[in-house]
C-alpha cells in the first residue's frame, strides 16, 4: 500500500501554479504499480520481453529515476519536474523505450511519434530540432527530449504546446480540442494534484494517470 502523506500547506499549489483557475479532470484515478506494457492496437513494433521477475513496478521507478536526472540536468524547476513526470505517466505504463506509440509509423509523417512523451514529429520540429528523431527514442536522448519540450512551451505558450503534444498539428493549427487534446491540460491538473499529495508518486513505483477520450 502506497504511504500517502498530506501537506495541507502545500498541497494543490504545483498544480493550481501551473494551471489558475482551470477546473481539474474530473475522473481522480487512484496509482497503482504497473502490470504491464502500454497497449496499443495494431503496433508496428513489439513489445520488449518482460523485466526481470515481472517486475513492472520496479522498472517504471528506474525509469522515472532517468527522467528525473535528465530534468535536473536540464535545470528544470520542481513546478516542471512535476509537470513531466505526469506528462510521462499519462503516455505509458512504464517510461520504458519500446513503448512509444508506433500505429502512426506508416501514416503521415509529421504525425509519427517519437520518445516515451509520444512527441510528434510536427511538434519536435517546431522546437528547431533537425536530424533523425529516431534518436529521441532512447533513454540516453531524454535531456534533449526535455529541452524539446520546454522550448515549444516557451515558445507556444504552456496551453498551446500542451495541446500539439497531444493533438499534433490538427490541435496546433486547426481545432485546439483536436483527438482529445481539450483534456489534456485538466487531466495533468488531476494527476498533478495527486502528486502533491503524495510526493513519492515523482520516483517511487506507482503510476497514477487519467483515463482521456480518444485520440
Amino acid at each position: 500500500m502506497i504511504d500517502v502523506k498530506v501537506d495541507l500547506v502545500s498541497m494543490g499549489i504545483i498544480a493550481e501554479q501551473l494551471f489558475p483557475k482551470m477546473l481539474p479532470y474530473p475522473e481522480t484515478p487512484i496509482p497503482y504499480s504497473p502490470t504491464k506494457y502500454t497497449y496499443y492496437k495494431d503496433p508496428l513494433y513489439k513489445l520488449p520481453p518482460p523485466p526481470s521477475k515481472g517486475d513492472f513496478g520496479f522498472l517504471l521507478a528506474e525509469n522515472k529515476a532517468k527522467l528525473l536526472n535528465a530534468m535536473r540536468a536540464c535545470g528544470l524547476s520542481k513546478e516542471n519536474q512535476y509537470l513531466l513526470m505526469a506528462m510521462a505517466m499519462q503516455e505509458t505504463e512504464t517510461l520504458s523505450e519500446g513503448e512509444r506509440d508506433s500505429t502512426k509509423d506508416k501514416g503521415e509523417y509529421f504525425a509519427v511519434n517519437f520518445s516515451i512523451f509520444n512527441l510528434s514529429a510536427f511538434f519536435i520540429q517546431m522546437a528547431g530540432t533537425t536530424g533523425d528523431y529516431k534518436r529521441l527514442n532512447s533513454h540516453a536522448a531524454l535531456p534533449e527530449v526535455v529541452g524539446i519540450i520546454m522550448a515549444n512551451i516557451k515558445a507556444m505558450g504552456q496551453m498551446r504546446a500542451l495541446r500539439t503534444v497531444k493533438g499534433g498539428a490538427t490541435a496546433y493549427l486547426i481545432d485546439p480540442s483536436a483527438y482529445g487534446a481539450w483534456a489534456y491540460p485538466p487531466a495533468l491538473k488531476r494527476t498533478i494534484s495527486i502528486m502533491e499529495r503524495t510526493p513519492s508518486l515523482l520516483y517511487e513505483r506507482y503510476r497514477v494517470a487519467c483515463n482521456l477520450p480518444h485520440q
